[in-house]
């Protein structure tokens, strides 16, 4: 394969420029992200209740401990078959669990108190949520 000289050149003098912008030299990130969800999340039939973001909430200074720095968290919005869809089925991208739809008042993860509720206590634990 033959280089165009000139686009290696170009490379070359953009990936310099952009080095002798930095004052300080670049340095390695300590950033965990855990994946906080699965698919068969539990919730409870009999109360139409989700409870993921409690146990959630539950978790959190083990989490830190571990040494976890963000949490991907699962679509908080209520899906088209009310706590019984992860949430990609999406039926209302307004109802957090607060809205009495399609059968429940909170989505599969737990009320939207509840998930508000987490996201305070993994800041506090110093744990991002994504």
């Amino acid at each position: 394969m033959k280089v165009n000289k000139s686009f290696s050149l170009f490379l070359l003098l953009g990936l310099t420029a952009c080095y002798t912008q930095r004052e300080e030299p670049l340095q390695p990130l300590d950033d965990v992200m855990m994946q906080a969800f699965y698919w068969d999340v539990p919730v409870d039939d009999q109360a139409k209740d989700g409870t993921w973001w409690d146990h959630l909430s539950s978790l959190a200074p083990e989490l830190r401990t571990a040494g976890v720095s963000s949490l991907w968290t699962p679509i908080p919005a209520k899906g088209n078959w009310g706590i019984y869809d992860s949430g990609y089925g999406i039926y209302d991208h307004y109802d957090l669990g607060n809205y009495e739809q399609k059968g429940t008042i909170e989505t599969r993860y737990g009320s939207r108190a509840e998930l508000e509720q987490m996201i305070a206590t993994m800041h506090k634990a110093g744990i991002n949520i994504r």
